[in-house]
């Protein structure tokens, strides 16, 4: 049954967001700023916060296992990260650092929880612009959309995260790199495929992105990712994999959508979107696209077929 017991914090969409759990040293303001607590507030559930920050960003690579386990849901963190860079979740953790949520367990373990992913499942390019994936809110539009939405007649999305045009400026400290337009170069902003082929490896020199940088430092760590990068590709998002969900959920909702006088976008750009072909901006072209270049990736094709052991404590996900 439902109850509050446990700490949890929201962390807010952002594009210059730097709530990536970076440690900021021992002063609690510095994560009241950035952590938006929704559970009671008590000094203990920060402290534990900054104790996992400092562990995260402080502990050598080979011992990120032993010194993490007890207090973070590694497990759960490894397929959070997967989730986030193989549906390509344009305001997820790997682009803003931001947009996620966090709680802590009676017990004490911390867990990663995705948060706001309706933007996943298109294609990204690594520069931004009205009309087009990763484009500009323009007058009458709404943020971002499901593939086939944006576009020539459809609403423009949002505004590119960090990296599309380079990092903003006036950013928090540590964002990485001076201001201007980032080459995906460690401490720049992180690198970036166009269309489908955004790098499962991405944000690997980023700072800001300590759940990627620190924990994927770890071969075993990044090997256990990398195998849920390629069951995601394999066994979720390939077309053959997809085609009936997606077909029922156009049953469910296609009349809804045909009778509603205040649509964003048209009829057929829905059509388009949920049908059978494999048209530009389709979610069969993200399926098949998508999961081929994932498949195909060099460090993912060599990967063994046995999901690695973290350790005996921690838990195997089959």
């Amino acid at each position: 049954m439902p109850n509050t017991i446990g700490s949890r914090w929201k962390v807010s969409g952002n594009p210059r967001g730097d709530a990536g759990l970076r440690y900021l040293g021992e002063e609690v303001d510095e994560y009241r700023s950035r952590f938006d607590i929704k559970s009671k507030e008590n000094e203990k559930s920060w402290n534990d916060l900054i104790q996992l920050c400092k562990l995260l960003n402080e502990t050598p690579a080979d011992q990120l296992i032993e010194k993490l386990d007890p207090i973070l849901d590694l497990d759960g963190v490894l397929w959070f990260l997967a989730v986030d860079v193989a549906l390509i979740n344009s305001d997820g953790y790997w682009t803003r650092a931001s947009d996620y949520s966090i709680y802590q367990n009676p017990e004490g373990k911390f867990h990663i929880l995705p948060h706001d992913m309706n933007e996943s499942f298109r294609e990204m390019h690594g520069r931004g612009g009205p009309g087009g994936p990763g484009g500009r809110r323009g007058r009458g539009g709404r943020r971002g959309g499901p593939p086939g939405f944006g576009g020539p007649g459809g609403p423009p999305g949002d505004g590119p995260p960090p990296g599309f045009d380079g990092p903003p400026r006036g950013r928090p400290p540590g964002f990485g790199g001076p201001p201007g337009r980032g080459g995906g170069t460690p401490g720049g902003s992180p690198p970036l495929g166009q269309g489908y082929e955004l790098d499962p490896l991405t944000g690997l020199g980023e700072d800001r992105f300590p759940l990627r940088s620190k924990l994927l430092a770890n071969p075993t760590l990044k090997t256990r990712y990398l195998q849920y990068v390629r069951l995601i590709a394999r066994e979720h998002i390939a077309w053959e994999k997809m085609r009936p969900l997606v077909s029922n959920a156009k049953k469910l909702i296609e009349s809804e959508v045909k009778a509603d006088t205040r649509l964003l976008v048209t009829f057929d750009a829905f059509e388009n979107a949920t049908g059978e072909s494999a048209a530009k901006g389709s979610l069969r072209e993200f399926a098949e696209k998508r999961s081929k270049f994932l498949l195909d990736h060099p460090v993912i094709k060599d990967l063994p077929e046995a999901l690695v052991e973290l350790s005996p404590n921690v838990a195997k996900e089959d």
